[in-house]
């Protein structure tokens, strides 16, 4: 589908994001604290107050404005920031039970179900993760950060062709992407393919030096 522009923001919401786009994040909060204030029930307003004490690194303040946020509509970055602010305190129960509550809100969202793979994932809970990267994938089969989990999950059921190829179709999609470059020549490396491994070595230099040296320390024997 193409592309079309975002619509502007309604004038409520205007001079709170042209501080924030500003860099003045600190008035941008000011002015959202405000706004839920005079306007309790409005949900965008809650999107961004939460939204700018995510990007201040302020994850616990933050997850009770994008908690009201979702409660009153159930927008898909809302829930992923909540979800995120969640894991970022340590709560990775609480992350994981709001994503499984956005995906049962939001049927449609590919988004949701690739972030849900991931934190099931990092409990080690593969099989399950493979199951929300493959519902991401039935929703939106381009979309890139499935097919790297998809990767990486595969790989660590030593799966590696099957995870190579989702690898392979991620960078194709979006070559300038470094993860899914790296985690390949791992997998390669794993599938005893160090020439694909020296390939994406030699890719990296350029997108990512830091994961190229660690493909290199993979290869002279230096990583577990």
């Amino acid at each position: 589908m193409p592309k079309t522009e975002k619509p502007a923001p309604p004038p409520r919401y205007a001079e709170g994001l042209r501080r924030h786009n500003a860099g003045d994040r600190e008035g941008a909060l000011a002015f959202f604290a405000e706004l839920v204030r005079s306007f309790p029930g409005d949900a965008p307003a809650h999107y961004f107050h939460g939204l700018v004490l995510f990007r201040l690194g302020r994850f616990t303040e933050a997850v009770a404005p994008l908690r009201r946020s979702v409660e009153l509509f159930p927008g898909e970055d809302a829930f992923v920031k909540l979800a995120l602010a969640q894991g970022q305190t340590g709560d990775l129960p609480a992350c994981l039970e709001t994503l499984e509550e956005a995906a049962r809100r939001l049927p449609a969202s590919a988004e949701v179900r690739a972030y849900l793979g991931t934190t099931l994932r990092s409990l080690d809970r593969v099989e399950e993760a493979l199951g929300a990267y493959g519902a991401a994938l039935e929703r939106d089969p381009d979309h890139v950060p499935a097919l790297w989990g998809l990767g990486l999950a595969l790989g660590m059921r030593d799966r590696h062709g099957e995870g190579m190829a989702a690898l392979r179709r991620a960078i194709e999609l979006d070559p300038a992407f470094p993860p899914p470059h790296f985690h390949l020549g791992v997998l390669a490396f794993a599938a005893g393919d160090p020439g694909e491994t020296r390939r994406q070595e030699a890719l990296l230099r350029t997108l990512a030096p830091s994961y190229a040296g660690r493909l290199i320390l993979l290869l002279e024997g230096k990583l577990p």
